[in-house]
C-alpha cells in the first residue's frame, strides 16, 4: 500500500531545497511550487523522508508535511506525532 505524501510551505523554493537534499539530487520543480504531492509505494522511503524533515526541521521551519493512509484522509505531521505515525506505518505495512 502507498503512503500519500504532501510538502507544503509558504514560501517560495522551500521545498526544491529540502526534496534536493533529502534526495542527494537537485530536484526541479516550479519556482512557485508551494505544494509537492507524491506517492511513496515503499513505507521505508515515507518513514525515512518523515524523519528527515523531523530531524531538520529548524532548517524548514516553514515546511508542512501531510501523509495519507487513506482516500481523503490526511495527517499533518508534527513534533509530537511523528514517532507514533513513524511506529504506524512500520507496523501497518510489516503485516
Amino acid at each position: 500500500m502507498a503512503v500519500g505524501i504532501s510538502l507544503v510551505s509558504e514560501q517560495n523554493n522551500v521545498i526544491n531545497k529540502f526534496l534536493s537534499s533529502f534526495f542527494d539530487n537537485k530536484i526541479t520543480t516550479d519556482s512557485d511550487t508551494y505544494e509537492w504531492d507524491y506517492s511513496l509505494k515503499n513505507d521505508l522511503e515515507s518513514i525515512d523522508l518523515i524523519s528527515c524533515l523531523m530531524d531538520n526541521i529548524d532548517m524548514y521551519p516553514s515546511l508542512n508535511l501531510w501523509v495519507s493512509f487513506d482516500p481523503n484522509l490526511f495527517i499533518k505531521v508534527k513534533e509530537d506525532n511523528y514517532e507514533n505515525l513513524i511506529k504506524y506505518i512500520a507496523n501497518r505495512y510489516s503485516m
